[in-house]
């Protein structure tokens, strides 16, 4: 590293400096051209580039917003409730729902079973008592 910067200070500074002609809204638009930009340009465009390409807040060629924008969306904006996120809540909520539907009827199931077991016990119990009361009474 220190013998390319002592040798060779210009390539060194030009691998973190080098811009290319073509702007990166262009860029955004036709992946040919975004192609020729990644290679003319230094560390410096690129890293730039794909900060932009996190953030953009206008679509690109393909109606796409920035990564970013499009994964937790931007208030005040249709992405705010249209984003990747909010999807995966709405379905995590739909899930949970169902779930609850499924408790529900489960305990429902388990309280008729309950109130039916409690109605057999009490006819048991009347069975005992008429049948108690006949051998008491045969004597």
């Amino acid at each position: 590293m220190k013998e390319a910067l002592t040798n060779n200070p210009d390539e060194v500074t030009n691998l973190f400096t080098a811009a290319s002609d073509k702007s990166y809204y262009k860029a955004s638009g036709d992946s040919a051209i975004k192609k020729e930009r990644y290679k003319e340009s230094g560390l410096a465009d690129r890293f730039s580039d794909i900060i932009q390409d996190a953030i953009r807040t206008t679509p690109d060629a393909k109606s796409n917003l920035g990564t970013l924008i499009m994964k937790a969306g931007q208030v005040g904006d249709a992405s705010e409730y249209t984003n990747s996120l909010i999807k995966e809540i709405l379905g995590f909520d739909k899930t949970i729902d169902d779930l609850n539907e499924k408790l529900t009827s489960k305990e429902n199931t388990l309280y008729a079973k309950y109130a039916n077991m409690e109605k057999m016990l009490s006819q048991m119990s009347s069975q005992s008592n008429w049948l108690a009361s006949q051998f008491s009474s045969g004597q």
